[in-house]
């Protein structure tokens, strides 16, 4: 993860030196970067540009832990589907819906006496709602966004539901 954030870094630096003195917004169809969404996930992200309406963002995280005795898988997942409201050469106003789903399995292993005991906790969440965003084109390639949104939540199989305010933040190279 360290070694893609620093290569997106190096990017977003040789885009920066590289801008169109012309001022003409850059029209590629993809973004990659990071984001963290109440709605919609945490973790990596990418951007598939339809058109100027219209983007389809997916966002994911897997973290794996296995020591001896100790074992956790954390992932989760989620989409975005946005439409521009309003749009200039170098901000977007957006309104986005979307999902995601959180999921949590921790096993550990640990002995009391002579005898050997297995801790196992498993936590699941989903999530959906939808919410209003704001994007700021910094460069030609390099664009920050951030959104509010209001979403459910359904955790544990169902016993624990609620509704709840929540935001996002994200940083994506466009190419």
């Amino acid at each position: 993860m360290k070694a893609v954030f620093t290569i997106l870094l190096f990017s977003f630096a040789l885009t920066a030196s590289a801008v169109a003195q012309d001022g003409t917004p850059f029209k590629g169809h993809h973004q990659l970067g990071f984001a963290a969404s109440t709605l919609s996930g945490s973790g990596l992200s990418y951007q598939f540009i339809f058109n100027d309406t219209w983007r389809l963002k997916a966002t994911g995280l897997i973290d794996i832990d296995d020591a001896s005795g100790f074992y956790e898988l954390d992932y989760n997942i989620g989409l975005e589907l946005q439409q521009s409201l309003h749009k200039s050469s170098a901000t977007r106003f957006y309104a986005l819906a979307g999902a995601s789903s959180d999921y949590r399995h921790v096993e550990d292993q640990y002995r009391i006496g002579d005898r050997e005991e297995v801790y196992t906790l498993t936590e699941e969440d989903f999530n959906i709602g939808a919410g209003l965003g704001f994007e700021l084109q910094l460069w030609q390639h390099l664009a920050l966004n951030l959104d509010g949104n209001y979403h459910f939540t359904n955790s544990d199989g169902g016993k624990s539901k609620s509704f709840n305010f929540g935001g996002g933040i994200g940083i994506a190279y466009r190419f």
